[in-house]
């Protein structure tokens, strides 16, 4: 396997492209992750190769991509590979820098991955309130455990620390008062109408109560434009582009709770503007 290691490694650390490449070990299987400068076609370009009946994996992508799975904390496998993976290669200290900002989760990146949590709870609850509201009690529900997921993400966010793919531990230790939501909606012998109706209840004051912390990070890019933004221009900029569709909902709520407001510009286009309050 060390011959075929090497031959891979030299094709991709002599291509100016590369900022880093990372190994696993693994007797059965060499793996690779390899990080370039430019974008990548696809979100990751898969190799496979056989080597003496040895599978090796390669998956190649760019520095942006890797940044906006930090930013939305996807691919959480690839997020590990950086803390804890070989470091075969990197330019610039480029791995190195990347760990450190990792296990630091410094403000700004914490900022953008709570607004994105948010926007996506915000949409689900809003999607399980509808449900609700029209008796369709099994679609409320789906779109309430969703929502909770994000909330204990969030939670665990705001505490300066990486959610892990199963949050419900680190929920239960850092914020009781989610964790107990979650266990009172799954486990309890109340109808699912009736539990479901307690949720809202408390729901509604919790989420009220993390709104301008959690949203810091979209109103504080609508606040440095003096004109506002209109949708297109918000939603076309890289930090805030993860946040996909559920964008408009979010926006919808910080209008509804007053933090942002509507005007209508000379091109007759709605722009957002922050509101003072």
């Amino acid at each position: 396997m060390l011959c075929e290691k090497i031959s891979i490694l030299e094709k991709h650390i002599s291509d100016e492209e590369t900022l880093g490449v990372l190994s696993q070990n693994n007797r059965r299987k060499l793996e690779l992750f390899i990080i370039k400068k430019s974008n990548i076609k696809d979100d990751v370009m898969i190799e496979n190769y056989l080597y003496n009946n040895i599978l090796s994996t390669i998956s190649i992508f760019s520095e942006r991509t890797l940044e906006e799975w930090l930013w939305a904390g996807q691919k959480q496998e690839i997020i590990e590979w950086i803390l804890t993976g070989n470091i075969e290669y990197e330019k610039n200290s480029f791995l190195q820098q990347y760990r450190h900002r990792l296990q630091i989760f410094p403000d700004h990146d914490r900022e953008i991955r709570m607004g994105f949590e948010f926007s996506k709870l915000i949409h689900c609850y809003n999607e399980g309130k509808y449900f609700f509201e029209v008796f369709d009690y099994l679609d409320s529900y789906k779109y309430v455990i969703q929502a909770l997921h994000h909330l204990g993400r969030l939670s665990v966010v705001q505490q300066g620390i990486h959610p892990e793919i199963t949050v419900w531990n680190q929920v239960k230790r850092l914020e009781p008062e989610v964790y107990k939501l979650y266990r009172e909606l799954t486990e309890s012998r109340e109808t699912i109408d009736k539990r479901l109706e307690l949720l809202f209840l408390a729901g509604d004051y919790l989420i009220n109560s993390q709104t301008k912390t959690s949203s810091k990070h979209v109103l504080s890019i609508i606040k440095e434009s003096l004109c506002g933004l209109t949708y297109n221009e918000l939603s076309t900029k890289r930090e805030v582009s993860i946040y996909g569709s559920e964008l408009q909902a979010l926006l919808g709520y910080l209008i509804e709770k007053g933090l942002l407001e509507q005007a209508e510009g000379e091109d007759g286009i709605v722009r957002y503007l922050y509101k003072e309050v």
